[in-house]
């Protein structure tokens, strides 16, 4: 999902910026938007069990596990 924050998308070079669209880079004030959308909803479509994997910006690890863990 997309994990870059507003102000991170400002420092990113031309060539990631102009590779991919804004939609698929930019999660938000703080990059974290999708993740909360995601772990609203991921137990109706894991089994009991069942395991996500997701990519994540540098430094945003503890934040994610307590957005899933809070879910």
């Amino acid at each position: 999902p997309p994990y870059i924050s507003n102000h991170e998308y400002l420092k990113l070079p031309k060539g990631v910026k102009n590779f991919d669209p804004k939609l698929a880079l930019v999660g938000g004030i703080d990059g974290l938007i999708c993740y909360q959308n995601i772990a609203s909803s991921m137990s109706s479509y894991l089994n009991s069990g069942g395991l996500g994997f997701f990519e994540m910006g540098d430094g945003q690890k503890n934040a994610i596990m307590n957005i899933i863990l809070r879910s």
